[in-house]
């Protein structure tokens, strides 16, 4: 059984070795047929040969993810800079205001 990229779990209903030439690649790697819906794939087995180790990275802007925690941690920490939420009277400023008071 193969395990695709969406997490299914498919039957392999033949494999073979092939040799595979790709620009200045010369390999031998395992052919997989499998019974499914699929379009033609090519497995992390072949994506390392062909395109290297780091091939995922390249395909993918892949950046490291935060915690809930780290990213709460972070927003605070920059709320508190932020001068809407400094203690004191504020000044807005290239705004125009008009203010209606009550008598009493």
């Amino acid at each position: 059984r193969i395990i695709v990229a969406n997490g299914q779990s498919v039957s392999c209903v033949y494999s073979t070795f092939v040799v595979v030439k790709y620009r200045n690649i010369h390999q031998r790697l395992e052919l997989r047929v499998v019974d499914c819906a699929f379009p033609s794939l090519l497995g992390r087995d072949w994506m390392v040969v062909l395109f290297g180790s780091d091939w995922f990275d390249r395909l993918v802007d892949v950046h490291q993810i935060e915690s809930v925690e780290q990213t709460r941690k972070s927003l605070i920490e920059k709320l508190k800079h932020n001068p809407i939420f400094q203690p004191g009277v504020g000044r807005v400023e290239k705004l125009q205001a008009c203010l209606i008071l009550k008598n009493d």
